[in-house]
């Protein structure tokens, strides 16, 4: 049931991590969670890291529209003991998953 996503997964976070590599500080890491927390925030820190203008109507029509709580849908299956430990070996590969965790 969870071959192949699991590895489909972390092969598009390694997509990440050469993309990452490759443009550098270029690119910036945008959280879900951090959205829904802080929309306004996050949208106004990623429309000044585009360097665009940041409208007070554009910032809020934006922040209207973000879901109030993440989607947790991994929630709706029964994940066995181990692939749950398959996955957290596989996020501490990586600093940017490093806030993540079956529970968060």
């Amino acid at each position: 049931r969870f071959d192949p996503a699991i590895p489909r997964y972390f092969k598009m976070v390694d997509s990440v991590v050469v993309v990452k590599k490759q443009v550098g500080n270029a690119l910036i890491d945008i959280y879900h969670e951090d959205l829904i927390q802080s929309p306004r925030e996050t949208i106004i820190r990623l429309c000044n890291f585009l360097t665009l203008p940041v409208p007070d109507d554009y910032v809020n029509a934006c922040a209207s529209i973000i879901q109030s709580s993440p989607n947790q849908s991994r929630h709706e299956i029964e994940w066995p003991a181990e692939e749950i430990a398959r996955v957290s070996q596989q996020i501490a590969r990586y600093d940017f998953l490093q806030d993540y965790s079956f529970e968060r």
